[in-house]
């Protein structure tokens, strides 16, 4: 089979380059989110923020908080930590209609990557190529 052409699976040279590359777009958006949830957490800490739970500040928490558990899941898990990732940014979105612009496209890519990468070792196992 030509390594152009594919029928119901990648290319070799596709599949080999996959997981690096989503792996290390992967680990530099968790480490962004870590950032960004810190900086979240380490906000203005006067008495009325805490005491009330402002919709921006669940926001900050929920945002980074399930894209990352889906980037870390992914390590072990591609398919569920992909899905999760793509849909905590997803979730983001219908939240915040606001941020659907070019960066939140990129934070995308890591997730959505995982998940192709996730389906082809399900595929490469069921084949028993795996």
């Amino acid at each position: 089979m030509d390594s152009l052409t594919f029928q119901n699976e990648l290319p070799l040279m596709h599949r080999s380059l996959l997981r690096p590359v989503t792996r290390i777009l992967g680990t530099g958006l968790l480490f962004f989110l870590l950032i960004v949830l810190v900086g979240g957490l380490a906000g203005d800490s006067s008495e009325a923020a805490v005491r009330t739970i402002e919709r921006s500040r669940l926001f900050m928490l929920l945002y980074p908080l399930t894209t990352i558990f889906g980037l870390l899941l992914a390590y072990w898990r591609p398919l569920w930590g992909g899905l999760i990732a793509t849909a905590g940014l997803l979730a983001t979105v219908m939240m915040e209609p606001a941020w659907l612009q070019g960066t939140f496209w990129w934070m995308l890519i890591p997730g959505v990557l995982y998940v192709f990468h996730g389906l082809d070792v399900l595929r490469q196992a069921r084949l028993g190529n795996g």
